[in-house]
């Protein structure tokens, strides 16, 4: 990915992400921290009576790469089972994001949403 695309992608995540704020009906939610870096997700998830995370919606403050890599999770994880989170990698994640790589130093902020999805859900 060049430089520019890096820097769009993360922008057009940062000025408007997906799935930001609160819901009034959920079945589980969770408060991850990453220490390393102080991104803090607090993420809500509303999941059917058949498996599936009907609504997601989250909120958080940290680093750019922690936020924009929040929204794209939530995006995806939307209307899917949630046997499905179980496969979810890194590698996912960095392609959900159109990423080629990243810093090792910022894989925790990379994964922090999808860690705490996967909390939540126990």
């Amino acid at each position: 990915m060049t430089e520019d695309l890096y820097q769009e992608v993360l922008l057009e995540a940062a000025e408007n992400p997906q799935n930001f704020g609160t819901l009034s009906n959920f079945t589980h939610e969770f408060d991850g921290f990453n220490a390393s870096c102080g991104d803090k997700i607090h993420v809500q998830l509303q999941v059917d009576v058949a498996g599936t995370i009907s609504d997601i919606a989250w909120q958080g403050d940290g680093c750019i790469i922690s936020q924009a890599a929040m929204s794209a999770v939530s995006e995806f994880v939307k209307n899917k089972p949630v046997a499905d989170l179980e496969e979810l990698s890194l590698a996912d994640i960095l392609e959900l994001l159109h990423f080629d790589t990243i810093s090792p130093g910022r894989i925790k902020c990379c994964m922090l949403g999808l860690e705490s999805v996967r909390k939540a859900l126990g």
